[in-house]
């Protein structure tokens, strides 16, 4: 009788040691996939910041070999009134003609209730500066 509890304890015991096996293996299997897929994430990462750094390095390299010194920059800026009343659009028609024959472009305009406001620009070389540059307190 004792070798038959034996037996039976035995069994019982390598059941459960099977089950116990079984879920083993399947948590392992879940890591492994879990795993796998953020190494691929993580693949991903590393890729898309050696991208960056390429743009990043590529702009240092223009800025340090003096990409941008031919560009242009904002010389002037004007803000022209146009109303819309006949006897005072003319005033802000010819003022508006004369910035655009001195070379400024139109940058923006604002609606007002009787007329715009149009910003104008000067552009120009870096180092050119505006031809009645005024002092400023």
């Amino acid at each position: 009788m004792e070798k038959d509890i034996e037996k039976e304890l035995d069994e019982m015991f390598s059941v459960a040691a099977a089950d116990q096996t079984e879920d083993l293996d399947e948590m392992i299997s879940e890591m492994e996939t879990i795993l796998t897929s953020q190494t691929k994430a993580i693949k991903n990462i590393s890729q898309s910041q050696t991208q960056v750094l390429k743009k990043i390095k590529k702009w240092e390299d223009i800025a340090l070999n003096g990409g941008f010194k031919n560009q242009d920059k904002l010389l002037e800026v004007r803000f022209i009134g146009v109303e819309f009343d006949y006897q005072k659009v003319d005033v802000g028609q010819r003022l508006l003609n004369e910035a655009l024959a001195e070379g400024f472009q139109p940058l923006r305009d604002f609606d007002r209730g009787s007329g715009i406001v149009m910003v104008v620009a000067k552009w120009g070389k870096q180092n050119a500066k505006p031809k009645d540059e005024k002092k400023r307190l």
